[in-house]
C-alpha cells in the first residue's frame, strides 16, 4: 500500500514537471536564444562601428597629413621667394651704391 502511494506521488510529480516546468523550460531555453543572438547581432554592431570609425580616422589622419604636406610646400617656396627677393634687393643696394661712388 504504501508503495502504491510512493509511486502514485512520484508518477504525480512526474506528470507535473512535464505539464507545467518542461514547457517553462523550452520556452526559457528560447528566451535564451533570442537574447544570445541580439547580443550577437549588438557585437557585430559595435565591431562594425569600431571599423567605420577607424577608417574615418584614418581618413582624417590622411587628410591632415596631406594638408600638412601643402602647408610645408607653402612655406618652402616662401622661403625661396624670400631669399631670391632677399638676393635681387642685395644686388640693387649694390648697384645703387656703386652709382653713389
Amino acid at each position: 500500500d504504501f508503495q502504491v502511494k510512493l509511486t502514485n506521488q512520484v508518477e504525480t510529480a512526474q506528470q507535473v514537471v512535464r505539464d507545467e516546468y518542461e514547457p517553462k523550460l523550452r520556452e526559457a531555453r528560447a528566451d535564451v536564444a533570442v537574447i544570445q543572438l541580439k547580443y550577437e547581432e549588438a557585437q557585430q554592431e559595435c565591431l562594425m562601428a569600431q571599423v567605420k570609425s577607424e577608417s574615418k580616422d584614418r581618413d582624417a589622419a590622411r587628410e591632415w597629413d596631406r594638408k600638412d604636406a601643402i602647408r610645408a610646400s607653402e612655406l618652402e617656396l616662401m622661403h625661396d621667394k624670400l631669399d631670391r627677393t632677399s638676393r635681387e634687393l642685395a644686388e640693387k643696394e649694390a648697384k645703387i651704391q656703386q652709382l653713389q661712388e
